[in-house]
Order: C-alpha cells, then sequence, then structure tokens
C-alpha cells in the first residue's frame, strides 16, 4: 500500500506491507517538497505521484526497482500544474490533468525519452478503460459537468459529452461483474431505503405564528433545558447511543 503522511511538515509518500503488518513502513520520498496522490503501476513496480518539489505542481515516477536512480519527471511545466495520474489497465500508459489557463488531459502511451505526452482533450480527473481503449474526464462546463471519454485518436470520441447535473470530483471505471453487483446494489439501495434513525413527534405549535414551541428536556441540568419541538426526539437518540 502506498500513501501520503505528513513527515517533518510536509506530505511525503509511504509503502507499507498489508499482508505482514510486522513489516515496518518505508518512507518513498524526501525532498523538502510536498509528494501526494500515488498511482501504482499494475505491475507494481513503479509509482506515479503529485509533487510540488519544483514550485509548480508535477508528475513524477518512482521506479521500485531502480534505487540509485528512483525519481525521474513525467509531466511539469512553469506555467501550470500537472496532477491525478492515472495507469492504463495493463501498465503500457498513463494519463493525467494538465491545469493552466483550462485543464486538458494529457496521456504517455510510449516511456521513450523523446516521446512527448499526447493531448487527448479538455478536462481533469482521467479514468482509463479497462480494455485501455479510452480515457474517461470530467469537463466543467456553466450548467454542471459533462463525462466524456477520449481516444488515443484526438480525432475520435468513445462517448460523446453527458451532461452531469452535479460536481463530480473524481472518476473510477469498472466493467463486468463488478459493475453488475454496483447496479444492483444500487437499485435495492432505491427500493428499500434506510430506516431513520427517528420521526419528529410533534406536540405543541403556537397557532398565532406557526412556529413549532420549545419543549422541556427531561434529565437535563442546564439553566434553560428546553429544544424545538422538531428536534427533541434527534437529541434524545443522540443522547442514547452516547451513554
Amino acid at each position: 500500500l502506498a500513501f501520503e503522511e505528513i513527515l517533518e511538515g510536509k506530505l511525503n509518500l509511504v509503502i507499507r506491507s498489508i499482508i505482514d503488518e510486522s513489516t515496518a513502513p518505508v518512507r518513498l520520498t524526501n525532498n523538502g517538497g510536498n509528494n501526494f496522490n500515488p498511482a501504482w503501476s499494475p505491475g507494481g513496480r513503479e509509482i506515479a505521484f503529485d509533487t510540488d518539489r519544483n514550485g509548480r505542481i508535477e508528475i513524477w515516477l518512482a521506479n521500485l526497482d531502480a534505487p540509485d536512480q528512483r525519481f525521474q519527471p513525467v509531466a511539469r511545466a512553469d506555467d501550470a500544474d500537472h496532477t491525478s495520474p492515472a495507469w492504463s489497465a495493463d501498465g503500457s500508459a498513463l494519463a493525467w490533468s494538465k491545469k493552466g489557463d483550462f485543464e486538458e488531459i494529457q496521456a504517455l502511451f510510449n516511456r521513450d525519452e523523446d516521446t512527448k505526452p499526447m493531448i487527448l482533450g479538455t478536462g481533469a480527473d482521467p479514468a482509463w478503460m479497462e480494455n485501455t481503449k479510452g480515457v474517461a474526464a470530467v469537463v466543467n462546463s456553466p450548467n454542471g459537468n459533462d463525462l466524456v471519454v477520449y481516444s488515443d485518436d484526438p480525432t475520435h470520441l468513445v462517448i460523446p459529452p453527458i451532461h452531469l447535473p452535479h460536481e463530480v470530483n473524481s472518476l473510477a471505471w469498472i466493467s463486468g461483474t463488478a459493475a453488475t453487483q454496483v447496479k444492483n446494489y444500487l437499485a435495492d439501495s432505491v427500493k428499500t431505503g434506510a430506516e431513520p434513525l427517528w420521526q419528529p413527534q410533534i406536540s405543541t405549535q403556537d397557532t398565532s405564528s406557526g412556529r413549532f414551541e420549545n419543549v422541556y428536556l427531561e434529565d437535563v441540568q442546564a439553566p434553560e433545558p428546553y429544544l424545538s419541538d422538531t428536534v427533541n426526539e434527534s437529541y434524545a437518540v443522540m443522547r442514547s447511543d452516547l451513554q
């Protein structure tokens, strides 16, 4: 497991085993900047992450098999931040968000030193399709967000923009059995719903103003042990849970 932890006043990356909990955590970064948002490659030997060691947020790569040359920059610029690294399912490509005057999705399909990242289109928070044939992204719009899926051909969209009425902060792509299980779970949740912990039992109301009156709280030591008649039941439930 790779995670970020505040060490010496800065965010740093730490690795620890979740199989052998007796193994001590290993600190991966120590460069004076903040290092965060780790994304472990599917092969398990590389970690892409965000860092502000040079001022702007950049994406660097940690090669766990090269202790002498462990870190190398992947995406950086003087006029933009690069965030949210995301690996393709087969580990052959890496996508991220570039945030300058506008947001765009970039992807690196070839790891050669001379290869430049490809601009896929406008958006943020990339998430790969499992077949590595497309990258989903969130495009901010005046009336909400749009979901779009780009291909490795900038002239072609796998899925055209779909309007989302609410704010979206991150994406995750699932398919097959996992997707079916999530759909069934959500459908069952809508059908059954959760039983409320309490229901208001209104006993008093000021007929002249329409406001609900305050009611006396039993066994409460306070100068004025009263609460609104609309919330005293919820207070009683919370109080019983704390006792």
